[in-house]
């Protein structure tokens, strides 16, 4: 068997509980959905950034940034409890991916209502020589089943110090999931080098 080595790959868990905390649905798939954003980012860390400015690329507003990468403070991958712009993020579009997709097309917001996630605490859960996994919770604290169809995950590099710019690095269309009233989506992207 020929197998590519020397590739960005990984892998997408989703795991649904009830609200009693039971497992009802658990789902893994190898990952095939980095945008040109994910690219352009690993190829500026492998290269460098000297001279480079801007990346070409929408951010999640739909506009293109401009800055110079060699004032890159620090990327952002997680997000915080409530912030629903950074980390991973799911939605409902099963719009097909495509690699110049710069924001989910239809995103859950957070929020403890009918037709909200309570986005939880983005967490490095763990991190190895070749790969990372990240994790994180979305409760569904309303009093209506919650159809989730896509997952991405957005990054912010802050450049210059105190100006963040984000950018959609993968987006996954999945068969649907719901999450029953009450219940708890779990999401983790494990990225690796193969």
């Amino acid at each position: 068997m020929n197998e590519k080595k020397g590739c960005l790959g990984g892998d997408l868990e989703v795991i649904v509980l009830d609200k009693n905390g039971k497992e009802i649905h658990r789902m893994k798939k190898r990952m095939d959905s980095f945008t040109n954003k994910a690219a352009w980012f690993f190829f500026i860390c492998t290269f460098g950034s000297d001279h480079v400015t801007g990346c070409g690329h929408k951010n999640t507003d739909g506009n293109t940034d401009e800055f110079d990468w060699a004032d890159l403070v620090e990327t952002h991958g997680c997000g915080a409890e409530g912030d629903d712009t950074i980390g991973i993020v799911v939605g409902r579009s099963d719009t097909p991916f495509d690699v110049n997709d710069y924001n989910l097309y239809d995103k859950i917001p957070h929020g403890d209502g009918d037709n909200q996630l309570h986005y939880g605490a983005g967490n490095q859960v763990e991190l190895g020589n070749t790969y990372a996994i990240w994790e994180r919770t979305f409760d569904n604290n309303g009093s209506v089943d919650i159809t989730v169809k896509e997952i991405g995950f957005i990054v912010a590099y802050e450049a210059p110090a105190g100006t963040l710019h984000k950018y959609l690095f993968a987006r996954d269309v999945i068969s649907p999931v719901t999450v029953p009233a009450g219940g708890r989506l779990i999401v983790r992207y494990k990225w690796e080098v193969q």
